[in-house]
């Protein structure tokens, strides 16, 4: 597995809804209906870094029904870090340097990752079908 893929697979393991993740390159597809798949990937803010996730609803007939994009500094905030460069914080980013590439300055802790699966969950449930959702539902 690439870096990105198992970065990935962290968020979508850590997921109630996301039950099998199968990767095309860096693009995770969870299927959500018959009909429906969610694509995950990282959201490339410029040539050299990732800032977030992009979540792209698909209708395997219709294609494309909706996409959003979850950027990190939204979920998770501006970290902490020991980095006397960074006194005010950094805002998490993954970002490729030549062939290296990793979480820059902070890494996600297990809750930043649970963080961002639920985030996931929450959209995902705008396109379940009724009665596939797993956890009780507000009527409205």
């Amino acid at each position: 597995m690439t870096f990105l893929q198992r970065e990935l697979k962290k968020m979508t393991d850590m997921s109630q809804l996301c039950s099998m993740v199968t990767f095309v390159g860096d693009v995770g597809y969870v299927r959500i209906s018959e009909e429906i798949r969610l694509r995950l990937e990282f959201l490339r803010s410029v040539l050299s870094t990732y800032s977030g996730i992009s979540m792209t609803m698909i209708n395997r007939k219709e294609g494309v029904i909706d996409k959003n994009n979850l950027e990190f500094q939204e979920v998770l905030g501006i970290k902490s870090v020991s980095n006397p460069y960074f006194e005010d914080g950094v805002c998490p980013q993954i970002w490729k340097d030549a062939n290296k590439i990793d979480w820059y300055v902070y890494k996600p802790i297990e809750s930043d990752y649970q963080k961002i699966a639920e985030m996931v969950d929450c959209y995902i449930s705008m396109f379940q079908e009724e009665g596939l959702s797993r956890g009780p539902r507000m009527n409205l």
